[in-house]
């Protein structure tokens, strides 16, 4: 009987996909979506979510993507992070949306600015 399948060995194997991936439209999206499915259920936290709608996003759709990311709306260990509207504007733009995606490339561009880890954003220079 094998090992149980770790948190580790997950992350591992999301790696490996991206890894394997020799230009990013080769990228096997929808392993990883599986993947991370899979790393929820063994670790469930907002991050995780946040790179399972990404995944999902990218494997299935925009929409499917943006349906999970909505179920952390109101998850405040998020508050202020970049990564949720920084998701949310690529889902967005990737569904041919971009008036909807300003408002979450503003809020990227706020937490970006305002995170303390030097990253600043102006005018030109994409976030």
């Amino acid at each position: 009987m094998g090992e149980p399948i770790g948190f580790y060995t997950v992350q591992a194997a999301i790696a490996a996909c991206h890894a394997q991936a020799r230009i990013p439209e080769d990228t096997d999206w929808r392993r990883i979506a599986s993947l991370y499915d899979l790393l929820a259920e063994l670790a469930p936290n907002p991050v995780v979510e946040v790179n399972r709608a990404l995944a999902h996003g990218r494997a299935y759709g925009p929409d499917a993507g943006l349906t999970i990311l909505a179920q952390l709306d109101n998850d405040s260990t998020l508050s202020g992070s970049h990564l949720v509207p920084g998701v949310r504007g690529d889902l967005l733009a990737l569904a041919g949306r971009s008036a909807e995606a300003v408002p979450s490339s503003a809020a990227l561009r706020r937490s970006l600015e305002t995170s303390g880890n030097g990253t600043s954003c102006s005018g030109e220079q994409s976030c």
